[in-house]
């Protein structure tokens, strides 16, 4: 299998309160990415103040040929939690925090590096977004992703590709990997897919899910749980659309019941 669409602009059906947020500038200047000495670097102190679900918003211009991407990452460039490629085909674009992400960011000396090709950035803002109304659970990625809409008899279909930091090392504590999104109907579907983008790599489909008209569900077993915490590189989360286009805006690992063989008696 070797479907796979790259996202350009996951702002395409971005909330407009989302893009009126008021923001902060936390890093002004111009900084041409690349992988070598092309790196943006942000002093952990302007994130004493983040809160999960807070947005960072890049403004700038993409440059030359070949792709535009970046992805957060520490001192050495290993991806942070929550982060992604985000390949671009203009800016501003934005990423949410997760409380993964900006805890690596604000302790010890990893501050927050910003690497990619073919984009110079110009202004980091710092800026509300979902802050404060996050979902239950343990946040791995929150934002929004753009599924496109059916065309003709072809499903709408898009990918969203998370680093594999963003998988807990101990999924042991956690029952179920629960997809949000916006389609208000169960007639959609997702694959789960590890690394790369065979066949043998799909781990699960929504054959396999609890569906709801604003979430799925997917129930952890022993195999899924080694299977996601033994990813080589990335977590692909494969979406598609029989209709109009949707969103995904958030991937939650669900805590286990804290008390499976309890009983409560009241008085």
């Amino acid at each position: 299998m070797k479907t796979k669409t790259i996202i350009l602009s996951v702002l395409l059906a971005l909330p407009m309160w989302v893009l009126a947020d008021d923001c902060t500038t936390i890093w002004t200047g111009s900084k041409a990415l690349d992988l070598t000495n092309g790196t943006l670097f942000i002093g952990k102190a302007q994130f004493a103040t983040a809160q999960p679900g807070n947005l960072l918003r890049l403004s700038g211009n993409v440059t030359g040929e070949g792709d535009h991407y970046f992805y957060f990452a520490d001192y050495d460039t290993h991806p942070l939690s929550g982060t992604y490629k985000c390949f671009v085909g203009e800016l501003p674009q934005d990423v949410f925090l997760t409380e993964d992400m900006i805890e690596l960011i604000t302790t010890g000396n990893k501050d927050l590096r910003i690497y990619g090709e073919g984009i110079t950035v110009t202004s980091v803002q710092l800026c509300n977004g979902k802050a404060g109304n996050l979902h239950f659970g343990k946040t791995i990625w929150t934002g929004y992703s753009w599924i496109p809409a059916k065309v003709g008899e072809e499903q709408g279909s898009a990918t969203l590709e998370l680093y594999k930091q963003a998988i807990p090392a101990d999924l042991s504590g956690y029952k179920a990997l629960r997809i949000f999104h916006t389609a208000a109907r169960t007639t959609i579907a997702f694959n789960i897919i590890k690394d790369d983008w065979e066949e043998e790599d799909v781990i699960a489909r929504s054959s396999s899910m609890t569906k709801t008209n604003t979430y799925y569900d997917l129930p952890l077993t022993d195999a899924l749980r080694t299977a996601l915490t033994s990813l080589t590189t990335q977590l692909n989360i494969q979406g598609f659309s029989d209709g109009e286009g949707y969103n995904i805006t958030d991937v939650i690992f669900i805590p286990n019941d804290p008390c499976d063989n309890c009983f409560y008696y009241q008085y």
